[in-house]
């Protein structure tokens, strides 16, 4: 595909909601490698009382329907026994420079 092409590819965002043991195993910082590496923009951040996860990743459809696959494995200490996910809107133009994704506290 050309770069001109990708750039006017339509987006897709997802709102992911990880439970399971996922803080205080290095959850953020693994998914924010992944989304990273798959282009995507977005966040990830601790909810709750110490076992769930909200991540929002936006980007090519396929990469984000990636990221929502691999989240069900998490990195090697946590133990993720669900992962709920539905479509958002996007929040940046089909050609706007889109930020990195990023671990919120």
């Amino acid at each position: 595909m050309a770069s001109d092409e990708k750039a006017h590819a339509p987006r897709l965002r997802l709102r992911l909601l990880v439970q399971g043991r996922v803080q205080g195993v290095g959850f953020r910082a693994w998914a924010a490698e992944a989304a990273n590496d798959l282009g995507l923009s977005g966040y990830v951040m601790n909810c709750g009382a110490g076992d769930l996860v909200e991540a929002e990743v936006e980007g090519d459809p396929s990469a984000v329907r990636r990221f929502a696959q691999i989240l069900h494995h998490g990195p090697p200490l946590a133990a993720v026994r669900s992962v709920q996910s539905r479509a958002v809107p996007p929040r940046h133009a089909e050609s706007a420079v889109v930020p990195p994704f990023v671990i919120r506290r």
